[in-house]
């Protein structure tokens, strides 16, 4: 099995991520169980976010997870 990066390319999203692990106490019973627990559901180990100025050129094969309008 071969490892790729994984990457999001989305503005929008990389904002609500920052939300999301800010207000943990505001979503539901599940993800506060997991956070009890000492996990935090939405710090993902491997994928990553694409920076709007980040190139791919050079790099070795990955997936990019985007918007229509990231396209």
């Amino acid at each position: 099995m071969e490892n790729f990066d994984i990457f999001y390319a989305s503005n929008l999203a990389a904002k609500c991520m920052i939300i999301f692990r800010t207000y943990i106490n505001m979503m539901g019973d599940i993800v506060k169980k997991k956070f009890k627990q000492g996990k935090n559901p939405f710090l993902f180990n491997y994928i990553k976010e694409l920076k709007h100025n980040q190139l791919l050129r050079g790099i070795d094969p990955c997936v990019v997870l985007a918007n229509p309008g990231m396209l």
